[in-house]
């Protein structure tokens, strides 16, 4: 969770890698939310996929104020395997937010 330490506008890009994932995995959800707005993204992660990870990334611009929190979800469904939100390692960042005040 982020929180808004002033008023302005904020550039919020989240990227989440995920695996194993396989052929039944066939739909997803990609949210940030805030406390102002929920922004939304489905996309398909077995489209998506590079041998069995699969990276969603999304981008917005968000007003919010003093305080105002940022959060980020995802949800993956269409098979009854598990998908594990992937570790970052020094060499290979695979899963990060990043928040700018831009105005």
């Amino acid at each position: 969770t982020f929180t808004a330490p002033t008023t302005g506008r904020y550039q919020i890009h989240a990227e989440v890698g995920m695996s194993p994932v396989g052929s039944g995995h066939i739909s997803g959800a990609m949210r940030i939310v805030t406390s102002n707005r929920t922004y939304y993204r489905e996309f398909n992660p077995y489209a998506m996929q590079s041998g069995t990870l699969s990276v969603c990334s999304m981008s917005v611009i968000a007003d919010m104020d003093t305080s105002d929190t940022v959060t980020v979800t995802l949800s993956v469904s269409g098979s009854t395997k598990t998908i594990y939100v992937n570790a970052n390692t020094s060499t290979d960042l695979r899963t990060w937010l990043s928040i700018q005040m831009i105005a």
